[in-house]
């Protein structure tokens, strides 16, 4: 099932089905480790035990730009700690845990322009007389001032792991 995305024959026959199956053989005696903890983290979807939400900040693309993911969230927990002075709240933290996630949301098609790559299709003459069409792509001067000029942004979100008060 975790290569299923690969072959995308088997891709499509996924349904909401194979949630009843994880119940169901994760149900039985001879269910393996992966199989109950696969169960679990159902069980903790349906009754909406999700991990706590606590902010996010849109990162400079000029400061981390180069780094990692993994570079980005060490970064990250680490000035949440060094932030924090209370060692009540620290140790509360460390003993929950803390998620940082790291998101980019763009166009499809990371830090570049889309429309530049799109074909728009122009009378080359008038059709009364056999005219073709001309495809052409358009040039960011050609376009409307409203277009964004960054097609990228990247995030960190920061989770709890446990409910804190």
């Amino acid at each position: 099932m975790s290569t299923a995305f690969e072959h995308p024959e088997v891709y499509t026959n996924l349904t909401d089905s194979i949630l009843h199956l994880i119940e169901f053989q994760a149900s039985q005696d001879t269910a393996s480790s992966q199989l109950q903890s696969a169960n679990a983290l159902l069980h903790r979807i349906k009754i909406r035990d999700l991990y706590r939400f606590v902010s996010e900040k849109l990162l400079d693309p000029s400061k981390w730009e180069n780094s990692s993911k993994v570079e980005i969230r060490k970064a990250v927990e680490n000035g949440i700690k060094n932030k924090i002075h209370d060692d009540r709240i620290l140790n509360k933290l460390k003993r929950c845990g803390m998620y940082v996630d790291i998101v980019k949301i763009n166009y499809g098609m990371g830090k570049k322009n889309p429309v530049e790559h799109i074909k728009f299709y122009l009378r080359s003459t008038d059709f009364d007389d056999g005219s073709q069409l001309e495809a052409q792509t358009i040039r960011s001067h050609q376009i409307s001032c409203f277009v964004p000029h960054v097609f990228e942004e990247v995030y960190a979100r920061v989770y709890v792991l446990c409910r804190v008060q």
